[in-house]
This record gives C-alpha cells, sequence and structure tokens, in this order.
C-alpha cells in the first residue's frame, strides 16, 4: 500500500513538473516570438479612417498595423480610441445598472416597511398577550378560591403555548424586518456608488475624448504608411487591391481575379510601393514616382520612347513607370481611373491595381482562378518563369494570410 502510495506521488509529481516546464517553455517561447518578430502590431485602423478616406475598404477597420517611427502618432490615436470605446461600454453598463437599481430600490424600501408593520402588529399582538396573561395571572390570586383549577391549569397552558408561539413569531418578523433594511440599504448603497462612478466616469470620458480629439489629426497623415500587419503591405494600398478586386469582379466576372493576386505583381515590381524608399500620399500617388530604367536593349528588351517622355521623363527610350511598372505604350491600352479623381495615373496605387488587374484578366487562359490561368498571365506581364512562381507564391502566401478577413466571400461565379 505504502509502495502504490509512493507511486502516485510520484507520478504527479512528475506530471506538475512536466506541466510546470512546459508553461514556462511557451511563455518563453511567446516572449520571444513578440519581440523577434518584426510585424508585432501595437495599434489598428480606426473607425473614422472611412471618413477621412471617403470609400476606404470596411474590412480595413480595425486591422492591426506594424509599429514604425511613422505611424506612433496613429496608433497612439487608436489606443485612445480603444480607452474611449472602453470607457464609453463601462458607461453604459452602469446607467443600466442605475436605472434597474431605481425599481429595486423602491421595491426593498416597500418590502421594508411592510415587514416593519408586520414586526409592529406582531410585537402588539405579543405585548397583549403577555397582559392579558398578567391580568389573568392576577385575578387567579386575588380572586374567587373555588375557581376549577383543572380548567385553569389547561388555560394556562394554552396561553403559554399561544405566547411561545407568538414570541418565535416575533422573532422571525424581527429578522424579516432587518433583512428587509439591511437589502433596501445595500441598493441605495449601490446607487450612490454607481453615482459616483459615474460622475468620475464622465471626468474620464471627456478627458479621454479630449485626447481622442487632439490625435485625430493623425489618422491623414499615418494611414498612407502604415503597414498592415502579418502582410506588411500599406494599407492604402491594400485598399487599392481590394477594390480593384470588387470593380472586375463586376465588370468581368468571368475573369475571377483576386486582390492577392494583385498583391503578388504589387509585390514584384514596386514592393507595394515603397521601391528605394517611395511612400503613398493621401490620394494613394508614390512620392518620388517610381521610374524604372532605360529600356535601351543593354540587358533589357529595347522599347523606344512612346509617349514623347510624358510618364517616364525619357524622350529616347520608354520606361517603366507606377506602383505596377507599366510600360507607357502598355499602360494607354489599360490605364483607368481607380479612385474616381478624374486623373489616370500609373504613380497612383488606385489607377495603377486596376489596370493590372486588367492586363491580367485579358491574358488568363482560362481565367484567374486556376493556377494555369494565373501563370499565363503573370508571363505577359513579366516572361521570366522564375517572376511568374515568385508572384503565385507571394499571392498564395497573401491568400492564406488574409483568409477570413479579406477574403470572406467567393469571387462572383468562382
Amino acid at each position: 500500500m505504502i509502495n502504490q502510495i509512493n507511486s502516485t506521488w510520484f507520478e504527479l509529481s512528475r506530471i506538475k513538473t512536466a506541466l510546470y516546464w512546459t508553461f514556462v517553455f511557451v511563455l518563453v517561447l511567446s516572449i520571444y516570438t513578440i519581440h523577434s518578430n518584426s510585424a508585432f502590431a501595437a495599434g489598428s485602423v480606426p473607425p473614422n479612417a472611412v471618413e477621412i478616406y471617403p470609400g476606404l475598404d470596411h474590412r480595413l477597420i480595425g486591422i492591426p498595423i506594424i509599429e514604425k517611427e511613422n505611424t506612433a502618432a496613429l496608433i497612439s490615436y487608436s489606443q485612445a480610441l480603444d480607452e474611449l470605446k472602453a470607457l464609453e461600454t463601462l458607461s453604459v453598463t452602469l446607467n443600466n445598472d442605475l436605472a434597474a437599481l431605481g425599481p429595486e430600490s423602491i421595491a426593498a424600501k416597500a418590502n421594508a416597511k411592510e415587514r416593519k408593520e408586520q414586526f409592529q402588529e406582531i410585537s402588539k399582538s405579543y405585548r397583549s398577550l403577555l397582559v392579558s396573561q398578567y391580568q389573568d395571572l392576577s385575578t387567579n390570586q386575588h380572586g374567587d378560591q373555588g375557581s376549577n383549577e383543572p380548567d385553569e391549569l389547561r388555560k394556562n397552558q394554552q396561553t403559554q403555548s399561544v405566547s411561545s408561539s407568538m414570541r418565535s413569531w416575533k422573532i422571525k418578523a424581527e429578522k424579516k424586518m432587518k433583512e428587509a433594511e439591511k437589502h433596501s440599504k445595500k441598493v441605495d448603497s449601490k446607487i450612490e456608488e454607481s453615482k459616483t462612478k459615474l460622475a468620475q466616469l464622465d471626468t474620464d470620458l471627456k478627458t479621454a475624448k479630449k485626447t481622442a480629439n487632439a490625435r485625430k489629426k493623425a489618422v491623414r497623415n499615418a494611414i498612407p504608411v502604415a503597414l498592415i500587419e502579418s502582410l506588411e503591405i500599406p494599407v492604402l494600398t491594400m485598399d487599392a487591391y481590394l477594390r480593384s478586386e470588387q470593380v472586375l469582379a463586376a465588370s468581368k466576372p468571368e475573369c475571377g481575379i483576386t486582390w492577392w493576386a494583385l498583391a503578388g505583381i504589387g509585390r514584384a515590381e514596386s514592393n507595394h510601393g515603397r521601391f528605394r524608399g517611395s511612400t503613398l500620399d493621401q490620394s494613394g500617388t508614390v512620392l518620388p514616382p517610381i521610374i524604372g530604367v532605360a529600356l535601351d536593349g543593354n540587358g533589357f528588351a529595347s522599347i523606344p520612347d512612346s509617349d514623347g517622355g510624358l510618364l517616364d521623363g525619357d524622350t529616347t527610350w520608354d520606361r517603366a513607370v507606377g506602383v505596377m511598372q507599366f510600360i507607357p505604350g502598355t499602360w494607354k491600352g489599360y490605364g483607368e481611373d481607380g479612385n474616381g479623381d478624374g486623373k489616370i495615373d500609373p504613380q497612383n496605387v488606385y489607377d495603377s491595381a486596376l489596370a493590372a488587374g486588367k492586363l491580367l484578366c485579358a491574358n488568363a487562359r482560362p481565367d484567374m482562378r486556376t493556377p494555369e490561368g494565373r501563370r499565363t498571365a503573370y508571363l505577359r506581364y513579366n516572361n521570366s518563369g522564375k517572376y511568374a512562381d515568385f508572384v503565385e507564391a507571394k499571392g498564395k502566401s497573401y491568400e492564406e494570410i488574409g483568409a477570413g478577413r479579406f477574403n470572406p466571400v467567393p469571387v462572383p461565379g468562382g
């Protein structure tokens, strides 16, 4: 028996030790992962971004963004909004509690009053009974000596029994009265406590609103350069991919193009508009403009100037331009206004993403839903097997990361 106990204790000790070190390992791994992951999110796209950037895809609201120096103000703003939302939620909860406590207080006071009246009534009856007993006792002591003693004895016993019952009722009634009074006071105390918290909360809410409003201006400046956590795609660039997907799903449903296929192209061509330090402005246009090397036949195709240097500034040779790196001649066939600003600019991420989608749809065989179809389209973009492999791999990676958030609904016709 002792050996069994020792064995059981030993097994439990081993299990506890294993669980402890498992917990330590998971904790250390989590801390390491957080600190070693460059895509650790510290903020998110705030709800009012759609007010500042009308048409911004609703799926981008609340999406985590990477903490960078140029997004610190935006992260600070999103955190201020989170704090404000938490305070507003608490305020609603307290007000609801207070609304419920009002009727409860009335009911508790009514119950306490009723219990008090019951106690007083029982106490009065009990006192009357005691007085009656005393009077009967006094009469028996000084009254007729010929009274029937057995009857008197029985009467006294009955009276004492009633007295004992009434005393018990009185004690119970007093206990219920005190409990009712205690409950009534407790409800009133909760009401006062809630009122005090609400008063403090009103002050905190005013401070939080003031803080959030002071940081609100950060949204306009920071959204274009904010990178989505894990994807590491600028918010406006991602919006351009999503918007182009929706536009083409309506105009070319047979194509089946997806945002992640466009993202694969964008990553290969300009790192989503960030090539050599370029950034997006508030309209989605990259600054400084992204212009490729001269296509003079020296390691590249030989393509003489086709637009008088209008798009690339080169009047001798063509150069690939913009976020999706279009050759001026190709841009003439596919360029389109993607953000409704009245301009058609390859340096604008909305315009270039839509143009890229149109080019891919025009060359996918049979369509963009199949790997084979995507490959034919990618090779039309750049006739290189390695290029097509890279774009497909990146696109599928983006699709996996965005699952459930950016691609919850199948492309129409898919």
